[in-house]
């Protein structure tokens, strides 16, 4: 699939919308109620889509109600990729793909592994409509043979409006991924602990989510299936212990996303419907330093710089001399017990053969802060006290944080501080990129851009933080941004609209919402202070952005009071009361 993207070649794509107990419904660029140009958007606690489905010649969607269900979007190409043909009391896995052993021009993807039955089972004819066999393999239609799909976490469908004017007639489906809707979950009840807590921040996310059934606050919620990979020392080390306290009313995104906030660990939505959790790999590396210790997900650059981040595959102390870095990807090399790897999630390059862009843009931003201090309380006893300082932007403008917190130990106050300015780095690479699809990226991606339409071919490195996709009939690119802060403008191409007479006023209310969401999203690192209850006071502006952004993406915005924020103060935002719209 990878040299499908690379040749330009025209993206297929579907949604499918299931709920149990209903007949599933799927639309795609060759079903009869065909897709027309739709949008997704996703961002670290962020995702929506518009999925939009021609209705014009029988009107058989305006009667029909999906909303409630469950929607995966799926874009890919036909690369034309050899299927197996069904075998008798064959083992299968998850994603296994066959065809039926009378050919049908479809295939058929295993969505539930197991053993085969002796007979063949009568494979459906629908998109998306499943089969289970006798034994428990459950096959479902994947549409025609040599399709290639990257699947898109699932979503659920949050409202459906029809549209019609002469010779036109559609109806759009505004999906909502689990990121909103652990942003509208609420805490019933007030939490807190004391000095004596002995869990971790791990801990405590379980409770948010696998265990949540028997943690009160959130005790009414769906529970949420998370898995970890590679993991900083916080995670499952330090303690926050009195520091962790839960309102009542806290979402219980922000909370999630405050517990992370005492880690180097970021969270990711994948199209399993689970929540996973991995270090951070960041393009802004340091500098490798000999005699060192390093963790699996460390990156670091040269003492000569050769534009190349470097991952920690196995973890370590570093030789007391630099190693020859190799510059292919996929290349490693030892250092002392280190392994250092060249490897990136994905790359872009202006070159004809490699994944070309249209165009990208790049903004230079101080680490703010560059410094930052954890320290015990006063009243602690002994006294402990960490820093970690990004000494490049340090120098040029000093900007300190401090944080009272329990800790365990001097070394602990610095891996709190260094974790915070991993992340603050992070979102201080703003830049953009506009290219043909990419239908794997994936939000918090490791990517390598080359620009050789520049003079000095310059290259960027940096984090995925949101992604935008418009696909349809004759529309195909997608948006990445990396760092956070405003919403930056797709650099002067704008987004084709779904009708031809999208008017200014539109635009401009467009333009409106994202200048909004883009300083909310600055208002979010300027709180990021002190105590973690603190930090879960963000859940207030996390609220704001996710209406907006449904304004924005999903339709509702039928006149101008839909704009208007009532009342919004700081005092607001830290009582977590500014919610009216």
């Amino acid at each position: 699939m990878l040299a499908a993207q690379k040749a330009g070649g025209d993206v297929i794509y579907k949604a499918v919308f299931t709920k149990p107990g209903e007949t599933t419904r799927a639309y795609s660029h060759d079903t009869t109620n065909r897709q027309l140009p739709s949008t997704t958007t996703e961002s670290d606690w962020l995702q929506n889509a518009d999925v939009i489905v021609d209705n014009r010649d029988d009107g058989n969607l305006t009667d029909l109600d999906l909303t409630g269900f469950q929607c995966v979007v799926s874009l890919g190409y036909n690369t034309g990729v050899a299927r197996a043909v069904w075998q008798a009391s064959n083992a299968y896995s998850l994603k296994d793909v066959v065809t039926p052993t009378t050919l049908t021009g479809q295939q058929f993807i295993c969505t539930t592994a197991g053993t085969s039955h002796s007979s063949e089972p009568t494979f459906p004819t629908d998109l998306g409509v499943t089969v289970t066999e006798t034994g428990g393999v459950v096959w479902t239609n994947d549409g025609n043979t040599g399709d290639e799909y990257s699947p898109m976490a699932p979503l659920k469908v949050i409202a459906q409006s029809g549209e019609t004017r002469q010779d036109e007639a559609r109806v759009t489906f505004a999906c909502a991924g689990l990121a909103n809707q652990m942003e509208q979950d609420e805490a019933s009840v007030e939490f807190s602990q004391d000095e004596l807590s002995v869990s971790t921040v791990k801990t405590l996310i379980g409770n948010l989510t696998d265990s949540v059934a028997s943690f009160a606050p959130f005790s009414h919620t769906e529970v949420i299936s998370t898995s970890y990979g590679d993991e900083d020392g916080l995670i499952d080390t330090y303690k926050p212990k009195e520091t962790y306290h839960v309102s009542s009313g806290a979402s219980r995104a922000s909370t999630v996303q405050g517990l992370l906030g005492l880690s180097r660990m970021v969270p990711r939505f994948e199209d399993d419907g689970n929540l996973h959790i991995d270090i951070l790999v960041s393009g802004d590396a340091d500098t490798w330093t000999a005699s060192t210790a390093y963790i699996v997900g460390d990156t670091v650059i040269p003492t000569t710089p050769n534009d190349n981040v470097y991952k920690c595959t196995t973890a370590g102390t570093s030789d007391s001399s630099e190693p020859t870095f190799p510059t292919t990807e996929g290349q490693t090399v030892n250092d002392n017990t280190v392994v250092w790897t060249l490897t990136y999630d994905f790359q872009y390059n202006s070159d004809d053969g490699e994944h070309q862009f249209w165009e990208t843009s790049s903004r230079k931003r101080l680490v703010i802060p560059n410094k930052s201090t954890y320290k015990s309380h006063p009243s602690h006893i002994p006294q402990f006290s960490g820093s970690a300082t990004d000494a490049t932007d340090f120098a040029k403008l000093p900007l300190e944080t401090f944080h009272q917190v329990r800790l365990e130990s001097n070394a602990q106050g610095a891996e709190l501080a260094t974790a915070e300015i991993a992340r603050v780095r992070a979102d201080a690479e703003q830049s953009a990129l506009h290219s043909p699809p990419n239908v794997g990226q994936e939000v918090w991606d490791l990517v390598r851009i080359t620009d050789n339409w520049d003079a000095t071919g310059k290259v960027t490195i940096a984090n995925v933080r949101a992604i935008e996709r418009s696909y349809g009939p004759g529309l195909f690119e997608t948006t990445l941004r990396f760092g956070f802060g405003p919403a930056m403008a797709p650099l002067g191409i704008s987004n084709p609209g779904i009708g031809a007479d999208t008017d200014t006023f539109e635009a401009d209310v467009a333009a409106t919402l994202d200048a909004v969401i883009g300083a909310l999203n600055n208002i979010i690192a300027v709180v990021n202070k002190n105590t973690l209850g603190t930090r879960i006071t963000q859940g207030a502006i996390v609220r704001i952005l996710s209406r907006l952004t449904a304004l924005e993406q999903g339709g509702g915005l039928t006149n101008l009071d839909d704009l208007t924020v009532k009342k919004l103060t700081v005092t607001d935002l830290f009582q977590g009361t500014a919610e009216e719209l």
